[in-house]
């Protein structure tokens, strides 16, 4: 169902679409199309998505956001503030 819906959006829709994702798969779904149409024109594309997977209460969505995160070749100051935000809000596990 995402993955229909997240193909008639633009960029901008996709943060919104993004804020109201309830599973970590929805989140993936919004992820991979990020991958094939956003990222290869511009690596910011993803600043959305990991802003709020690493803000999120949940462990599961910041433990992805710190996958993205790794993930990245560019990484900006936003992207880096981000992190260190997800970081603030929760006591999560550092491997």
């Amino acid at each position: 169902m995402i993955q229909k819906t997240v193909q008639t959006y633009t960029k901008s829709s996709l943060t919104f679409l993004t804020q109201k994702c309830k599973t970590l798969n929805q989140l993936k779904q919004i992820h991979a199309h990020l991958l094939k149409v956003y990222l290869p024109e511009n690596p910011v594309a993803i600043g959305p998505l990991l802003s709020i997977t690493a803000t999120s209460n949940n462990a599961d969505f910041f433990s992805y956001a710190r996958s993205i995160f790794q993930h990245l070749r560019y990484r900006n100051t936003f992207m880096y503030n981000t992190m260190i935000r997800g970081y603030g809000r929760g006591t999560y596990a550092v491997r």
